[in-house]
């Protein structure tokens, strides 16, 4: 085996982990690989975890949950190969993938069912990391608990604090392969005391936190809620945030005096090295727009000093880039979006520089002798050779995308950012890359005030140097906002406090199948969301960075062919489902654009040519949004699954309000009968009044139409209006 379990080992907060070695042993005499880095489901696939050579293997050691994983590895940082002594292989999206499962053998060869009397009690589990225990406010605890899939018939979740008793039958979250997650969210003012009752059938067991028993006896578990939810350090002011993403230089150009050279004419469609000449003092002029839309934050790619129009290339990390106006530019755009009450959030970019930033220069030109040179991860010297200058050259010839295989298929002798020679890879196991970075980031808090960090490519650099960055942002600005560009989830991310928010990409990826592609149906992508809400654990769930799209990929508009009414369906979705919406500029006035340059377009600032209907609808849901505490604070759950049909029904629901969201996703009209709660609806995007006195829900959807309802104990005053 490539890999070797070396037994579990304590871990904080009661966790059960395996310690787990994996080994990487190149076949035949093999001289050139430099770097290995082990990749998987557990860290995002990203190259993260590197491996040490040890004799003729590369080996590493990780920690991991009980489950199932993929992995394989990655080899001089555009190899991916597979676990040669792992026999264990499946495909996941197209790849072959290598396989380990870390679970009991008894659990793996149980096979009772529901009403047997028989519990398997190796499956039962419960700690009190932040994946089974977690506090969405300062008075609430939700807490989870683990079981054989479909084994029990009901888990009783038993708590009590200050002599106040009581018990909650916990509902079904969600189930993976092997286990069933249940869940349960009780209001707790201070210290709670709690344990579990596991029920099949005649036999009950008490899930202790000293031992499991068919009796009470033995020690509860404990938990204090406000304590817990302080230990998130979680920006009050992001949960109420709609954000809005702007790249500065297809904005609006608000001062021409600083535009770079052969800059394209507004409105031309882009194409790779484009430059349209949008600045800080665009986004200043356009701040009424913004303001009117009902947007409260913006987040702004890279500002950074760079050659590039898109700044991820970095050159000055202390330098505000001159054609976006300068320091002065930043400093004045801050204050008055804090004057409108909008937070201003900017893109780090410290998973790698750009080719011309100073220290890789130094290495370029003074090669090992450089005292910058163990800030990269370089091969070989000299890391810009005379062939590379010319495959540079040659490759500038060819078609964008045939020029990025190319140099895929023919890397520099140094790690960079998915095979580009411009973007060299900090080396996060020098001390000095940590402080350099650190420095950064202060001096950007510090100098502009800015409110938040959005950290490109964050899958890409260690755990510990986040929880680090993280900690750190906290003492300078306790309320910044710091969420990590993670293209593929990892629970492990919030367990180790690296940031308070992510992009949710494993969501879009949901959304853009169920509502553009129709690839899935809705017991499918309700399945996914459960696994996400059990992945995301609250209060991070509420701060997930949330969209239809951004600067990277395809316009929604055009991933639905066009077809706007899937487009609203999906908005409807993102304002009322859990977490921040984000909104690309241009989309509310239907911008178009299929691929990384075209989705990149110019604003359109010709009134005549929006899309007045879509812009409307979504300052209606900017403003519902911004209302509505459920759809703020409130928990999810699902009331009614059409699967023929592709009809989704859930509430989002806080003490403050009660929110119902209605989706048809088809073709079809669609007559809605459903049991309710008693009481009466606002139709907030009809304006009308709906009446479930009776304890039921009868409305008519049309097609790819969704309805939201919010619960008002006022329905006379509505209903005359």
């Amino acid at each position: 085996m490539g890999y070797k379990v070396l037994g579990l080992i304590p871990v904080r907060d009661q966790a059960k982990k395996y310690l787990v070695e994996f080994s990487y042993r190149p076949k035949g005499k093999r001289r050139d690989i430099h770097t290995v880095y082990l990749i998987g489901s557990f860290n995002s696939w990203s190259i993260n975890t590197p491996m040490k050579k040890d004799g003729e293997r590369w080996i590493v050691r990780v920690c991991l949950r009980e489950g199932i994983y993929q992995y394989c590895f990655w080899i001089n940082n555009y190899k991916r190969v597979l676990d040669d002594e792992n026999p264990h292989v499946k495909e996941v999206l197209g790849q072959k993938v290598s396989c380990i499962t870390l679970v009991d053998s008894e659990v793996l060869r149980y096979s009772g069912c529901k009403g047997d009397g028989n519990i398997c009690e190796k499956a039962l589990y419960h700690d009190q990391s932040v994946l089974y225990l977690s506090a969405p406010t300062e008075h609430a605890l939700t807490i989870r608990f683990r079981t054989s899939r479909d084994d029990v018939e009901n888990v009783i979740l038993h708590h009590n604090s200050h002599d106040k008793i009581g018990k909650e039958k916990m509902g079904l979250l969600y189930s993976d392969d092997l286990f069933d997650f249940y869940e349960c969210t009780v209001d707790a003012w201070t210290l709670i005391r709690y344990y579990f009752e596991v029920v099949d059938g005649s036999r009950r067991l008490y899930y202790m936190k000293d031992h499991i028993a068919e009796d009470e006896c033995g020690n509860p578990f404990e938990a204090n809620p406000q304590r817990l939810y302080r230990n998130f350090f979680i920006p009050e002011w992001a949960r109420s945030s709609v954000f809005y993403q702007i790249m500065p230089d297809r904005f609006f150009n608000g001062d021409p005096s600083n535009d770079p050279p052969n800059v394209r004419r507004w409105g031309e469609l882009p194409k790779p090295s484009s430059v349209y000449g949008g600045d800080l003092k665009g986004i200043i002029v356009k701040l009424p727009y913004l303001k009117d839309l009902g947007v409260n934050a913006i987040y702004l790619t890279p500002l950074f000093d760079a050659p590039s129009f898109h700044k991820y290339d970095v050159r000055d990390y202390f330098k505000v880039d001159q054609h976006f106006g300068g320091a002065e530019a930043l400093e004045a755009l801050i204050r008055e979006a804090h004057k409108n009450g909008i937070k201003v959030v900017v893109d780090g970019v410290f998973h790698h520089s750009g080719f011309f930033f100073k220290y890789f220069q130094d290495v370029i030109e003074n090669g090992p002798r450089s005292r910058y040179a163990r800030w990269f991860i370089i091969y070989r010297f000299p890391a810009f050779s005379l062939r590379y200058k010319i495959i540079n050259y040659l490759t500038r010839l060819l078609p964008y995308t045939l020029m990025w295989k190319v140099r895929m298929r023919l890397p520099p002798p140094y790690e960079c950012f998915f095979g580009n020679y411009e973007a060299p890879r900090f080396n996060y196991s020098n001390k000095e890359v940590w402080d350099f970075v650190l420095g950064v980031a202060e001096y950007w808090v510090r100098r502009f005030d800015i409110d938040g960090w959005r950290l490109d490519v964050a899958h890409g650099v260690p755990h510990k140097f986040w929880r680090f960055f993280r900690e750190k942002m906290k003492i300078i600005k306790p309320d910044l906002y710091i969420f990590g560009e993670v293209i593929s989830y990892a629970p492990s991310w919030f367990e180790e406090g690296c940031f308070d928010g992510m992009t949710n990409y494993d969501l879009y990826n949901l959304v853009k199948s169920f509502f553009a592609d129709g690839s899935i149906g809705v017991k499918e992508f309700e399945k996914g969301l459960a696994r996400l809400r059990f992945l995301q654990p609250p209060p991070y769930c509420f701060l997930m960075f949330n969209f239809l799209d951004n600067h990277d990929i395809d316009r929604f508009l055009t991933s639905c062919e066009g077809d706007k009414r899937k487009v609203k369906l999906a908005l409807i979705f993102l304002f009322t489902y859990i977490g921040i919406p984000t909104i690309l500029y241009g989309d509310e006035v239907g911008l178009k654009g299929r691929g990384l340059h075209r989705c990149r377009v110019t604003m359109v600032w010709d009134e005549e040519s929006w899309d007045a209907d879509l812009r409307d609808f979504y300052k209606k849901l900017i403003s519902l949004r911004k209302r509505e505490k459920a759809l703020i604070n409130g928990l999810y759950k699902t009331m009614f699954i059409d699967e023929k049909r592709n009809v989704l029904v859930y509430k989002r629901e806080t003490k403050e309000g009660k929110v119902i969201v209605i989706l048809n996703n088809s073709s079809q009209r669609y007559k809605l009968e459903t049991d309710m709660d008693p009481g009466c609806y606002h139709d907030a995007l009809r304006g009308s009044i709906v009446n479930t006195k009776d304890g039921k829900l009868r409305i008519f959807l049309e097609p790819y139409e969704g309805r939201i309802l919010v619960f008002t104990p006022r329905s006379g005053s509505l209903e005359s209006k």
